[in-house]
């Protein structure tokens, strides 16, 4: 049954998202374990959603952003989109990412990227492999392995505020929030912020040239893009 808010064979009200997000993830397709630290970064993130916007959501952390949304009770107020097409309602997580639970509209992608590229989004939010000291973000290559950007270097170069959701270290940290604040029960063991980083799939300085906003959420902290590069 939960196959058909993702085709709209259901039509799922904004009150309604959490209990098909739900049953989503209860099928093997949410990221479980005692680490919180993708809660924290997705709700952090989602603070930077105001009233009337157009989103992109990416995969991976910032799928939360979506989800906290919802759970704040404003994902009313807002239009999420995914590149596969969906327009409004709210992406499904995981496996199933690509899908939207109860969209308002599916159109393809290739006019999902014309309206990408002609600068349609207000926000979006989108993961990183790691960062440089200038705020330029690989998402696309590591030296063991080649992913493609894909449609990231459309969406970042061309909407107003770019938000990347990542962990300050990867591999092993484990994360949890406790009466307010974060406590680290394990660090990991790769750092995401470096001094340099093997590619550039979003460039600091053409986004501080075309007068975007750009934002780096952690478990731990917020980096914003100035001219002197993240701090």
């Amino acid at each position: 049954v939960a196959s058909q808010t993702l085709s709209g064979d259901i039509h799922v009200p904004p009150a309604h998202m959490d209990y098909w997000m739900d049953r989503l993830e209860s099928q093997g397709s949410a990221r479980g374990g005692e680490d919180q630290s993708h809660w924290i970064i997705g709700r952090r993130g989602a603070q930077e959603l105001r009233p009337g916007d157009v989103v992109n959501i990416g995969i991976g952390i910032p799928e939360t952003v979506g989800k906290c949304a919802s759970r704040a009770g404003i994902l009313r107020e807002l239009t999420l989109t995914v590149e596969a097409g969906g327009i409004g309602g709210l992406p499904a997580p995981g496996k199933a990412f690509g899908a939207t639970i109860g969209a308002d509209m599916i159109t393809d992608m290739a006019s999902q990227f014309d309206f990408y590229d002609g600068g349609g989004l207000d926000i979006c939010f989108m993961g990183a492999l790691e960062v440089d000291r200038f705020g330029n973000v690989n998402a696309h290559c590591l030296p063991a392995s080649f992913a493609g950007v894909g449609g990231f270097a459309n969406i970042t170069s061309a909407t107003k505020t770019v938000v990347f959701c990542l962990n300050f270290r990867a591999k092993g940290l484990v994360a949890r929030e406790r009466e307010g604040r974060v406590e680290l029960v394990k660090e990991g063991s790769i750092p995401k912020f470096k001094e340099e980083i093997t590619a550039i799939s979003f460039s600091a300085r053409e986004a501080l040239k075309n007068g975007q906003r750009g934002l780096y959420v952690t478990e731990r902290c917020v980096f914003a893009l100035t001219g002197r590069g993240r701090c």
